[in-house]
């Protein structure tokens, strides 16, 4: 008898520790979840909050794009616009010149400025002409002078306060200036 009393004491022990152990168990698995859940949600809500900031980041470098796209397109809208404006100025010029050309060829006064142009480069072309032969010609005579002429002319040059042509002093009428 004693010993089923100390077998019934001994069972019921057991099982108070079997229970005990169990509640144990369960209580470090729900706190080992509860733990791990924790973990989890943080892990979670940190996934969640980068996700959050990439999409702003997206959202506004995809402002950012748009209202520099928006720049190019009003910076080339105004380009054009200007472009068109120099060109339509340049087109009216263009025909207002065309006109006054018209209307000058209608009075007559186009002919008269067409001839007076052309005797203004005939007489242009006459004057380089000239310059060019009397370049020629002093060249010609520098060149034939005797020594004592060319002397002469120095002096006449160095001396002289007014300048002096070398074919002035090509001839014996000049005298040269004397010297002081």
């Amino acid at each position: 008898k004693e010993y089923k009393k100390r077998q019934v004491e001994i069972d019921k022990h057991m099982e108070d520790m079997r229970n005990r152990s169990s509640g144990e168990w369960h209580e470090r698995t729900k706190a080992a979840g509860d733990i791990m859940m924790a973990t989890a949600r943080s892990h979670n809500s940190k996934i969640a909050a980068e996700n959050d900031f990439r999409v702003a980041r997206w959202k506004q470098e995809a402002e950012k794009m748009e209202a520099r796209l928006s720049a190019q397109k009003e910076e080339k809208a105004l380009s054009a616009r200007e472009h068109g404006m120099r060109q339509r100025a340049r087109t009216q010029k263009f025909f207002d010149n065309k006109q006054m050309l018209d209307e000058a060829k209608e009075s007559g006064k186009h002919s008269e400025a067409c001839e007076t142009q052309q005797r203004l480069d005939e007489l242009t072309r006459a004057k380089a002409a000239f310059e060019r032969d009397l370049g020629q010609m002093t060249r010609e005579e520098f060149n034939s002078m005797s020594k004592l002429e060319e002397l002469k002319w120095q002096h006449a040059v160095k001396k002289s306060p007014v300048p002096v042509v070398r074919s002035d002093l090509g001839s014996a009428k000049i005298p040269l200036p004397s010297a002081p």
